[in-house]
């Protein structure tokens, strides 16, 4: 029963003399090899071994002789030629009165290719520019590619001493679990975060966690890249965008206020913001029903300024163009209302999408000029009734205020001012 053991292990077997010549073999050995085991037995360990000639195989004998065994890697060549790797597992034996190497053959050639593959994964990690590491559930480095060093400013030796603690004061001893529970629960994990580098400045990044088991372990392998151009990059660009957009609101405001003669001034929050502190009245806006009470107290705002019935009705029907703009696009509002010795105001006061820069021209200085955003905008009835209108409009609400002035030398018709605007085309459907 041993000898059909030994016959069909699967590993080679080889019985070799002190003349690397072969004494037995199993059938493993005749299988690998391709040979037969009479063939075998009648060649030696250099005709299936070229890197072993006979002077290797002396010393290697005297070794064996004196350390009993050995271990070791090398290649076997089968009978048509091809060589592929083998680890080789000797034993210095007696039998029957002869010195013999009992050498067992293991074909290595899948193990070979996986360690190739790891090489060439361990390269490719190590030589990428992003930061690779290997994180425990303890939150520790036990790995960091060469990015990392470079990236951070740390040695390999001080960066696997590193928690991720050190790395991004996000993560503390007692939300870590709870994040390392969501990462096992999705398997992937992105987010942007700042990586705190040697010298205490955040580097930001975009990062990628992954959730592996390994030989019955967990890990984070989490690959960290560096964005700092990219949000370089997008700041350049929010600034262009914010420079460009003020150099449009400037040029609007100086056009919109040459071709009004000055009464439309498309202004900054410090133009209108005194009016609205000012104002002895402040009226939330909610409903259409509230609109006549508004009306009713600008008309006595008007009244007491000392304006005409006829102007003081016509500066009411200004506000209430302002005010169902409101109700109507900013879902209501504020209105502010306030007297001086000379003028009367009122600002009206929305959280609607507000007017885009492309169609302001055409919203207030058109007559009947219409878009989804705008819908209908009563500035031109706003415009004769006033004498200055100041108007702040953006994305997140319009602010609009109605000056009028007790000095009937300022009252001027803006219908012919108007029609300078006709031949402007729809540049918004």
């Amino acid at each position: 029963m041993t000898q059909f053991a030994v016959d069909h292990a699967p590993d080679a077997v080889y019985w070799i003399d002190e003349e690397a010549n072969f004494v037995y073999v199993n059938q493993t050995a005749c299988e690998s090899l391709d040979y037969t085991c009479e063939e075998l037995l009648q060649m030696g360990v250099p005709d299936i071994d070229p890197t072993w000639p006979m002077d290797k195989w002396q010393a290697m004998w005297e070794l064996l002789k004196s350390e009993g065994s050995s271990r070791f890697e090398t290649v076997h060549q089968t009978k048509q030629g091809r060589i592929f790797p083998v680890e080789i597992r000797t034993n210095f034996i007696e039998y029957h009165g002869r010195s013999l190497d009992c050498a067992y053959a293991r074909d290595i050639s899948e193990r070979k290719a996986a360690e190739q593959t790891l090489r060439f994964t361990q390269y490719a990690i190590d030589n990428i520019s992003d930061i690779a590491v290997w994180i425990t559930p303890e939150a520790r480095l036990i790995y960091a590619n060469k990015a990392a060093a470079q990236i951070l400013g740390y040695t390999d030796e001080e960066l696997r001493s590193l928690t991720v603690f050190d790395l991004n004061a996000a993560f503390t001893p007692d939300n870590w679990p709870a994040h390392w529970e969501d990462v096992r629960r999705r398997g992937v994990f992105a987010m942007e975060i700042g990586i705190r580098a040697k010298d205490g400045h955040l580097i930001p990044a975009e990062v990628r966690v992954n959730y592996v088991q390994f030989e019955g372990k967990e890990y984070h392998f989490t690959f960290v890249r560096d964005i700092s151009e990219r949000k370089r990059a997008e700041e350049e660009r929010r600034a262009l965008e914010k420079q460009t957009d003020e150099h449009k609101r400037k040029f609007y405001r100086e056009t919109i206020l040459s071709v009004t003669d000055g009464k439309l001034d498309i202004c900054e929050p410090a133009d209108f913001v005194p009016y609205l502190r000012d104002a002895q009245v402040k009226v939330d806006l909610r409903q259409p029903v509230e609109m006549a009470r508004v009306r009713s107290t600008v008309a006595g705002l008007c009244h007491q300024l000392g304006l005409p019935d006829e102007e003081t009705c016509a500066f009411v029907i200004g506000v209430g163009e302002a005010i169902t703009n409101a109700l109507k696009h900013g879902s209501g509002g504020r209105v502010y209302a306030g007297r001086s010795r000379s003028e009367v105001w009122v600002g009206v006061k929305d959280k609607g999408p507000g007017i885009e820069s492309l169609i302001l021209p055409h919203a207030v200085l058109r007559r009947g000029f219409s878009t989804k955003p705008s819908l209908g905008l009563g500035y031109s009835i706003m415009l004769d009734v006033a004498e200055r209108i100041l108007l702040r409009t953006s994305t997140r609400g319009t602010t609009v205020v109605l000056i009028k002035s007790s000095d009937d030398s300022r009252n001027r018709s803006f219908g012919a001012i108007l029609d300078t605007w006709t031949g402007i085309p729809d540049i918004v459907s």
